[in-house]
């Protein structure tokens, strides 16, 4: 009975301890070169944070390869409203960035709208960051440079890690699933009281 009791103790430990871990390894992005657009991301469970023991990679060729691929059976996603509750079940997973290494160089023909351009994407990144930034040994870098060559164009390279606590998402998960039940039978009910009120 102890070793059943033990095992559970540091089951739950575990989850509770245990991270998703986002590596974007790669991520290469021009605006005349849209198309061959180059990323790798790996995404990993982390048991205690530290041992990884699930993972996978994606990049843009196994994209490639999915997209020629034709399912038989076409799948159902059930429509949702974007609302507060939506929003509220977001904000229950907290995201911590571990690693962040942005180069961006931004042209555009207007000289005016670039400069207010890189003010304010560096100001919304140093919000980001600031909330989502939770360790203070976290390697973060990042340069935003306007080019001035009066054409409009984006080169982008970025390098990161995010965690995500597990027991954030397992909550969130079980929050869904009732607002999605909620919902269902919210109209259903809507239905069977229009059916009655016209009988």
């Amino acid at each position: 009975m102890r070793v059943i009791l033990l095992f559970f103790c540091i089951l739950i430990i575990g989850i509770v301890l245990s991270k998703i871990k986002i590596n974007i390894k790669q991520l290469e992005l021009n605006s005349s070169k849209l198309k061959s657009a180059n990323f790798k991301v790996m995404v990993g469970l982390y048991l205690f944070g530290k041992i990884r023991i699930i993972w996978i990679t994606i990049d843009n060729n196994k994209i490639k390869k999915l997209d020629n691929i034709k399912l038989p059976i076409k799948l159902k996603i059930p429509e949702l409203k974007i609302d507060k509750e939506l929003i509220k079940l977001r904000k229950k997973v907290k995201f911590n960035i571990e690693e962040f290494n942005l180069k961006l160089n931004i042209d555009t023909e207007n000289v005016f709208i670039q400069t207010y351009l890189v003010v304010i994407l560096s100001t919304l990144l140093s919000i980001i960051l600031f909330k989502t930034v939770r360790k203070s040994n976290a390697k973060i870098y990042y340069n935003i440079q306007p080019l001035y060559q009066n054409k409009n164009s984006l080169d982008l390279n970025l390098t990161s890690i995010i965690s995500i606590k597990l027991v954030h998402i397992i909550n969130m998960s079980f929050d869904f699933i009732k607002k999605v039940r909620c919902d269902k039978n919210e109209r259903m009910s809507n239905r069977r009281s229009y059916e009655y009120s016209h009988e």
